[in-house]
């Protein structure tokens, strides 16, 4: 998938989950933002693995 097709469903999952929040269905608003945070800290993780196997290339030579 592109990038861009991948930022549209998580501002629309992000939308949904703070809808939620302001119709009181919690549940809701719980799964979906609680999944954003997954994604996003899955891509986090990813990111500093990169970084640091780029750094440790560098140093070894």
């Amino acid at each position: 998938m592109d990038i861009s097709t991948i930022n549209i469903i998580v501002i629309g999952i992000i939308t949904i989950g703070i809808i939620s929040i302001f119709m009181n269905q919690i549940e809701l608003a719980s799964v979906a933002l609680g999944a954003i945070a997954g994604y996003l800290s899955r891509q986090i993780s990813e990111t500093e693995i990169s970084e640091k196997m780029e750094i440790d290339d560098d140093i070894d030579g």
